[in-house]
């Protein structure tokens, strides 16, 4: 909207920031295999076998990519 308001206005307009606009991007497996617990039936199943032994396996891992650089916090060491 701002952008075209300064097309069409030119004079009233000094200067358009855009912070953050609406995109499409496009398909991608991970947001596919994101969905799957979503998914009736296969998701509960996912949900109570699959998924759980996952989230211990990678626990560590994803503590790091959140804390990085500062240390973990002591609530979600444990």
């Amino acid at each position: 909207m701002a952008l075209e308001m300064a097309l069409r206005h030119p004079r009233s307009v000094a200067d358009v920031v855009v912070v953050a606009g609406y995109h499409y991007p496009p398909p991608r497996l991970a947001h596919a295999i994101s969905a799957l617990p979503a998914v009736p039936l296969i998701g509960t199943v996912l949900r109570h076998t699959v998924l759980p032994p996952l989230v211990r396996l990678s626990w560590r891992w994803a503590m790091k990519k959140i804390f990085q650089p500062a240390a973990i916090a002591a609530p979600f060491a444990q």
